[in-house]
C-alpha cells in the first residue's frame, strides 16, 4: 500500500496532466471562422439597441458602436458575435491634452501653481514617467476639452500619490464658472461636484467628480492642492457604459465616497427610478 503523502502527489501529477491535454486539445479545436448567414430561427442584429425575446438567439451581422453603452440582453437568450466587435463608449470624446505631464507642463495654467515641478515616477511610483509637485494651496486648470455627449455620466478625476495628500477638483464650463452638480443616488442627494479637500484614502489612487444632467459642450477642470501634493492623470472621462448589460435591478450609485463605502454601482444613467432601482423602459429585465 503506498504511503499516503506519495498518493496525493500521483493525484496532483495525474491531475495536472489532464489538465494540459484538455487545454491542449481546446487550443487544437478552436477555428478561426468566417462571418456566416444568419440561419431560420437566428434574429439579425445590426445596431445597438435592447434585445430580450425569451429564448431566442440573436446574431451580429456587422460591427457595432454607440456613444455610450451598446447592447441590453434579456433572460434565456443567445447570442452570437459571429466574428464581429461590439464598442461602447464610441465617440469623439476628448481628453485633456497632456494630462498625465508626460510633456512638462504644457497645455497647463499655473499662473496660481508657481512654484510646481516636475517629478519622476520612479521615485513616486505613479502612472507614466512624470507627475506634478503642487503646494499647498496652489491651483492648476487644464485646457478646455469639449464633451460631445450631453446628459451623460463623465468622471473629471485626479490621480493623487499618497493617502494623506489632499485636493479638491472642480470643474469649470465655457465662462469659466465653476459648476455645482447635485445627484440624486439610491441613498442619498449629494454634491457629486466639486469634490473638496479630499484624499484618496489609499496608498495612492484618485479623486473624482461625478457629472451628470450637463449639455454637451466645452469644459475644464481645476485642480487645488489642499495639502502638499503629488497630482498626476487628470481628466474627464465617460462613465457607466458597458459593451453588454444585462440588467436585474439597477444601482444607482457612482459618488466618489461610494467607492470607499463600497457601495456597487451599475448602470446609473439607465434607471428610470433611483428608489426602486428600475431600469429606463424597453431595457429588458
Amino acid at each position: 500500500m503506498l504511503p499516503i503523502k506519495r498518493v496525493w502527489l500521483i493525484y496532483i501529477f495525474i491531475s495536472f496532466i489532464s489538465f494540459c491535454l484538455l487545454s491542449l486539445n481546446s487550443f487544437g479545436q478552436y477555428l478561426q471562422q468566417q462571418h456566416k448567414i444568419p440561419s431560420d430561427g437566428e434574429i439579425p442584429v445590426s445596431e445597438a439597441g435592447s434585445y430580450g425575446i425569451p429564448g431566442a438567439t440573436y446574431i451580429l451581422v456587422n460591427d457595432i458602436k454607440s456613444e455610450q453603452s451598446t447592447l441590453f440582453l434579456g433572460k434565456d437568450i443567445t447570442l452570437d458575435l459571429n466574428g464581429y466587435t461590439i464598442t461602447y463608449a464610441d465617440c469623439n470624446y476628448e481628453h485633456i491634452p497632456n494630462g498625465s505631464f508626460e510633456e512638462g507642463v504644457s497645455g497647463w495654467d499655473l499662473s496660481k501653481a508657481p512654484s510646481s515641478t516636475i517629478e519622476d515616477t520612479k521615485v513616486h511610483v505613479f502612472i507614466g514617467n512624470n507627475m506634478l509637485r503642487l503646494k499647498a494651496g496652489e491651483e492648476i486648470v487644464s485646457p478646455y476639452i469639449n464633451l460631445p455627449v450631453g446628459n451623460r455620466s463623465y468622471f473629471a478625476m485626479c490621480g493623487v500619490a499618497a493617502w494623506d495628500m489632499r485636493v479638491s477638483v472642480y470643474v469649470e464650463d465655457e465662462d469659466g464658472n465653476s459648476l455645482k452638480v447635485i445627484t440624486k443616488y439610491a441613498d442619498s442627494i449629494r454634491i457629486s461636484c466639486p469634490m473638496e479637500n479630499i484624499s484618496p484614502r489609499l496608498g495612492g489612487g484618485f479623486v473624482y467628480a461625478h457629472l451628470t444632467g450637463l449639455p454637451a459642450g466645452k469644459y475644464r477642470v481645476r485642480v487645488k492642492a489642499e495639502t502638499d501634493c503629488l497630482v498626476d492623470y487628470i481628466d474627464i472621462r465617460p462613465a457607466m457604459d458597458a459593451g453588454i448589460g444585462i440588467v436585474e435591478e439597477t444601482h444607482p450609485m457612482g459618488h466618489n465616497d461610494h467607492l470607499y463605502e463600497r457601495a456597487h454601482s451599475a448602470f446609473f444613467d439607465y434607471t428610470a427610478d433611483v428608489a426602486s432601482k428600475t431600469a429606463l423602459a424597453g431595457i429588458p429585465h
